[in-house]
C-alpha cells in the first residue's frame, strides 16, 4: 500500500487504492484457496491413513507465497495495476484484471 500511495502521491490516492487492490488482488485470492485446501485436508482426513503416514497432514509452506517481495512487485508493477484498475473501473466488472502481471511474478 506504501509503495502506491508514494507512486499515486496525494492528488492520486484513489488511484493508488486501486492499483494497490489489482496488484494484490490474484495472490490474496490464490493464498485463500491454499488455505481452504489446507482445511479440506484437515476435515476431510482418514485418521487411520494419518497415523500411518503423519507428514500428509503437514501443512504446506508454498514458496511462491512465503518468498515474495510485495514492494518490488508493486514498484515494477504499477503502472501495469493503473491501467488495468482503470480499465476495470471503466468496464462493468470491479474485479481487477492483473492476471498477467501476477503470473509472472
Amino acid at each position: 500500500m506504501a509503495v502506491c500511495l508514494t507512486r499515486g502521491g496525494k492528488l492520486r490516492v484513489q488511484e493508488a487504492v486501486a492499483a494497490f487492490e489489482a496488484l494484490r488482488y490474484e495472490r490474496v485470492r490464490a493464498a485463500q484457496k491454499t488455505g481452504e485446501q489446507t482445511r479440506d485436508t484437515w476435515h476431510k482426513a482418514n485418521w487411520d491413513e494419518v497415523k500411518k503416514n503423519p507428514e500428509s497432514m503437514k501443512l504446506k509452506r508454498e514458496p511462491w507465497l512465503l518468498r515474495f517481495d510485495a514492494e518490488r512487485f508493486a514498484e515494477e508493477n504499477y503502472e501495469a495495476a493503473v491501467a488495468a484498475s482503470n480499465t476495470t473501473v471503466a468496464g462493468t466488472s470491479r474485479e481487477p484484471q492483473m492476471t498477467e502481471v501476477v503470473a509472472s511474478a
